[in-house]
């Protein structure tokens, strides 16, 4: 099998880094070594030829025109999450099957959420924020702090991020409740939650952490009134994207309560523009998308892929393949 490594520049020493590279020249045929995106578009002549490519974030959309130059192709290995942006209705009509490593990283996103979760239940952004202010240099206990004893945590859908989480939360006596129109009683009992409806879930939980995936039926799924349904002292998570939230509600409603707290990993858009309210809002936190795998855990994602494609070429079940139908519950 003739197979390219695609991936911007930035990532070449912490996606398909040289080892990465080693590994996969054993198993296929390198038709050159790493190209970035740009380079791989303008080789004609190497994507004739490719029947495999392995590639990451920025990767250029697999659309009608990109496949006309993709004759031979039949598998895409992607390390990275989401293959949303990357998949289109002319690369399945053409029977190209796609393997994602969004299960590895699910991970850092977990951990990311976790520690997030922690933090919230023991009010750590409010009291920081007061200090940096001048507003409270000493502790004071005038604020609910549930903690992480008896507590609620909210999940609002629940893939393969969600389910990580919930298992790290296992090392916690806290309540786990879900919104999730994907996940049966069953599934439920089996991970240790109790399935609610999204108004109960953003009613009861001390902390509420956003899962969904962006599409049309989720975009702006998140309301002004959601949040002001919120429990005094409790705290928005988003690690998910910044679209399932309708921002311009969020921040009317946090402007108001300002008991409310929000730890934002995602806006809409990403970059915010400059002088946006929500840079300055003292009860909001913001991350510049970093919850998923940076730099070295990167690592992992390469890793998996190229053990994906073991199995495959071995004749084995693949694990991580990412089927039509499944586009609609992954981030």
């Amino acid at each position: 099998m003739k197979a390219l490594i695609i991936q911007p520049q930035q990532f070449s020493t912490n996606v398909y880094a040289v080892e990465q590279q080693q590994r996969i020249s054993q198993l296929v045929e390198l038709l050159a070594p790493s190209l970035t995106p740009e380079a791989a578009s303008s080789d004609k002549a190497l994507l004739a030829e490719a029947e495999i490519i392995f590639c990451t974030w920025g990767m250029f959309k697999l659309d009608q025109a990109a496949l006309t130059h993709l004759p031979k192709l039949k598998m895409v290995y992607y390390a990275a999450g989401s293959v949303n942006y990357l998949t289109t209705e002319a690369m399945w009509a053409r029977g190209i099957r796609v393997s994602t490593a969004q299960i590895e990283n699910a991970t850092p996103v977990a951990e990311w959420c976790l520690g997030m979760i922690l933090l919230s239940l023991k009010s750590v952004f409010r009291h920081a924020s007061k200090m940096r202010h001048n507003e409270a240099r000493h502790r004071k206990d005038d604020h609910r702090m549930p903690g992480a004893y008896n507590s609620v945590i909210g999940i609002v859908s629940v893939g393969s991020i969600a389910r990580k989480l919930i298992e790290l939360l296992k090392s916690f006596q806290v309540t786990v409740l879900v919104s999730c129109p994907f996940l049966s009683e069953s599934e439920a009992a089996q991970l240790g939650v109790e399935r609610v409806t999204l108004d109960a879930l953003f009613q009861r939980s001390d902390v509420i952490s956003l899962h969904t995936a962006l599409n049309d039926q989720t975009n702006g799924m998140i309301t002004g009134k959601h949040i002001a349904m919120m429990r005094p002292e409790s705290t928005l998570i988003n690690s998910a994207r910044g679209g399932i939230i309708k921002q311009d509600e969020m921040v009317a409603v946090l402007s108001e309560r300002k008991d409310l707290f929000a730890v934002l990993d995602v806006t809409d858009p990403e970059p915010l523009p400059g002088g946006h309210p929500l840079y300055l809002m003292p009860n909001v936190l913001l991350t510049p998308h970093i919850a998923g795998a940076m730099q070295t855990e990167c690592l992992r994602l390469a890793d998996c892929v190229i053990d994906e494609c073991e199995r495959h070429l071995n004749g084995e079940a693949m694990l991580h393949e990412v089927k039509l139908e499944d586009l609609a519950r992954r981030a």
